[in-house]
């Protein structure tokens, strides 16, 4: 082989470990499993098809019901037997695929985020620590807090990728998963939380007003059926416009 050739195969082997070097410290954004390209960690890390190890990606603590502005604490976990490096990357969107509510680094070292303009989605990921390199088999873990979006923006989706790699300094030899998880906003009016609005619902708004500790989170949410950030008789009047058919709550 020529020195020439063999420079040539220098430089693509310099070329290759400087891209997963970059990666696994800052991988590019769009790789969350996210619409509407659902592109994930395996447009590089190919070696395996998508979900297909023996390993395990989810996403926990996310509200089945979350409150406008609310901040709740979410985790990313990932394990894989065999494997002995870790990435991921998570985007939180609404139904018209636009960011949705505000993604927030509490693990510096570990984390960073991508925080892109206006609408555009944002996308928290690992940094080099982040990866846990030498970490056999997992699980590994990265928190972050979430706000919910001020007002009611309908269901919000958590989508995330997550890279079970063998610390080879490659590309090659890797398992990607994805996961979702959906948080939606509550039912305005349903005020007793059991799926219908009622007079029973008029009743337990009653029981709010007159209450002297002030009620917050979901009951807050479902009672304020005119949402304007207070529970009082308007909120009463809306419910039994519901209830006679002559209105509905926002």
């Amino acid at each position: 082989m020529s020195e020439r050739h063999l420079f040539l195969g220098f430089l693509l082997i310099m070329g290759f470990s400087a891209i997963f070097w970059a990666y696994s410290s800052n991988p590019p954004n769009g790789r969350a499993g996210d619409p509407p390209s659902r592109m994930t960690c395996t447009q590089c890390h190919d070696s395996f098809a998508l979900n297909s190890g023996d390993g395990m990606l989810s996403i926990d603590n996310v509200p089945d019901i979350y409150t406008p502005g609310e901040t709740y604490t979410i985790t990313v976990t990932l394990s894989d037997p065999g494997q002995s490096r870790w990435g991921f990357e998570l985007t939180t969107l609404d139904d018209d695929n636009a960011q949705a509510g505000t993604i927030v680094v509490t693990e510096d070292t570990n984390t960073q985020l991508s925080d892109n303009s206006g609408s555009n989605p944002d996308y928290i990921k690992q940094r080099s620590a982040g990866t846990f390199a030498g970490t056999n088999d997992g699980p590994v873990s990265w928190t972050f807090d979430w706000t919910a979006p001020l007002t009611d923006v309908g269901e919000v989706t958590f989508y995330a990728s997550g890279n079970a790699a063998n610390n080879n300094e490659s590309t090659s030899g890797d398992y990607v998963y994805t996961a979702s998880a959906t948080s939606s906003t509550c039912v305005k009016g349903d005020a007793n939380g059991d799926g219908t609005i009622d007079v029973l619902d008029a009743l337990r708004v009653v029981g709010f007003i007159l209450s002297h500790p002030p009620i917050t989170g979901e009951d807050f949410c479902r009672s304020d059926c005119n949402i304007d950030g207070a529970i009082d008789v308007l909120d009463i009047l809306g419910i039994v416009n519901v209830i006679l058919g002559t209105g509905t709550c926002p």
